[in-house]
């Protein structure tokens, strides 16, 4: 058998800092013949209380097209690094392990999983690295052998993952079938990224509405407690509030009433609800 060894220039991987807690899978094609590798960095949980520990697991993924065999991941030195002074290990090297040849035109490897404790709150960076890291494979009975380098990121909130709420608006006193816009914003904690806002105007256990600030009215008199649930990639908040719903107008109460900050929601309510009681009683006088 004819047997050609081919080798081609290194290409990179990279991959951004995911604020998520999990780089994105990213591939290579590693030389002219098509054979990719995907790799994927990830800590396992990627939120955590201060002191705690998270595992960090690099997988690697090498495909190859029609007329591809024997697959193998040479043995290859990749550089850690938590981005933080305050972890242990702070920086380390791990080797990747010669892989048995694949049979077929995919091979999966693994790197010895990393275990890291971080000792400060804030959020993290963790990155693995490496250049020029081996691998071999075969094409159509052709001997073949490439590099590939990879910088990968990810992020690891550490204390006080959860979202916080910073304000909300919403009514106290308020008429049947008035339209009452609600509002809040939340501060997504030390693992940032999106915030999601679902709100159950009656608390029957039901989302009404996934708006940030939706308008709603209830359609009949009555007391409700309502619910909004703030969430985020490190875990939700509820916050909780109540709202008289009242058969016709009530003067001179200015409507509607809303508190800031989720403060002294029950304490206004029962302010405003005495004033609406002493004006009435005025008015019968």
């Amino acid at each position: 058998m004819r047997h050609t060894r081919y080798v081609c220039a290194a290409a990179t991987l990279t991959a951004a800092v995911a604020l998520n807690g999990q780089a994105k899978a990213e591939s290579i094609d590693v030389n002219d013949g098509g054979l990719t590798v995907a790799a994927t960095w990830r800590a396992q949980p990627s939120a955590i209380a201060t002191g705690e520990t998270t595992t960090f697991k690099l997988s690697l993924k090498a495909t190859g097209g029609d007329g591809t065999s024997g697959i193998s991941f040479g043995q290859s030195t990749f550089a850690f690094a938590s981005g933080s002074g305050a972890s242990a290990p702070t920086t380390t090297e791990l080797v990747l392990g010669a892989t048995a040849s694949s049979a077929g035109d995919t091979l999966t490897a693994l790197l010895a999983p990393l275990q890291v404790t971080y000792y400060e709150a804030g959020l993290h960076t963790a990155t693995i690295a490496t250049n020029d890291a081996a691998i071999s494979w075969s094409q159509d009975g052709a001997v073949r052998s490439g590099t590939y380098s990879l910088n990968l990121g990810t992020t690891v909130a550490v204390g006080g993952g959860e979202p916080t709420f910073q304000s909300a608006k919403v009514p106290v006193l308020i008429d049947a079938g008035e339209s009452f816009s609600f509002a809040a914003l939340a501060d997504a904690g030390v693992s940032g990224g999106a915030l999601s806002y679902l709100w159950d105007f009656d608390s029957d256990g039901t989302f009404d509405s996934s708006n940030q600030n939706p308008d709603y009215a209830y359609a009949s008199a009555g007391a409700y407690t309502g619910t909004l649930r703030i969430l985020s990639d490190a875990g939700s908040t509820d916050f909780k509030y109540a709202v008289d719903v009242m058969s016709s107008p009530v003067a001179p109460v200015p409507l509607p009433a809303a508190v800031w900050g989720g403060i002294g929601l029950l304490s206004a309510f029962g302010f405003t609800r005495a004033r609406a009681m002493f004006a009435a009683r005025e008015m019968n006088d």
